[in-house]
């Protein structure tokens, strides 16, 4: 997950850093879907939070769209170089280096959560066909939480934040 210390302490040290953001009701979703304790509600508060915390430090990170990052990294590696004259290897997206990656990212989320043993395709961090599956299977009862008169105050905030970070997205 991402924690707003990560982006202040980058900007504080003038440390490259990638922010990505993503159209609220997929990231609450897949959220949902990976840590099904958390409700919607709580999920809308904590994507306001982290980008309300954030925001304030925007000239020292790149914004990148969900779908630029898992589209095409290597422009967002070069868009990371330009801003902040790094010199970062731009990555290759080719399907052998991204099934490369999210090998390297299922191998960790074992080793982290299932003491090195296969866990829910639920928490990886990588699409699947049961993913998408158990995505499929929740979006009612999702949609029916998310749209509820209930949150109405919290989803026109996070509707509103995601349209800033639209227009202010680098990438």
């Amino acid at each position: 997950l991402h924690a707003p210390a990560q982006v202040i302490m980058a900007a504080r040290t003038q440390t490259p850093c990638l922010v990505l953001f993503r159209q609220p009701r997929d990231s609450i979703l897949s959220h949902v879907i990976r840590f099904p304790h958390i409700s919607v509600g709580q999920c809308m508060k904590d994507y306001l939070r982290f980008y309300e915390a954030v925001r304030p430090y925007r000239e020292s990170y790149l914004l990148a769209r969900f779908e630029s990052v898992t589209r095409d990294f290597g422009a967002v590696t070069m868009a990371l170089n330009n801003k902040f004259g790094s010199s970062f290897a731009e990555f290759e997206h080719t399907p052998e280096n991204e099934t490369k990656c999210f090998e390297i990212v299922q191998r960790r989320y074992e080793a982290r959560l299932g003491g090195g043993k296969p866990i829910s395709e639920a928490i990886h961090s990588r699409p699947s066909e049961k993913k998408a599956a158990l995505r499929d299977q929740n979006k009612q009862t999702f949609r029916r939480e998310f749209e509820s008169a209930r949150l109405r105050s919290l989803r026109e905030k996070i509707e509103r934040l995601y349209q800033v970070l639209e227009a202010e997205a680098d990438i």
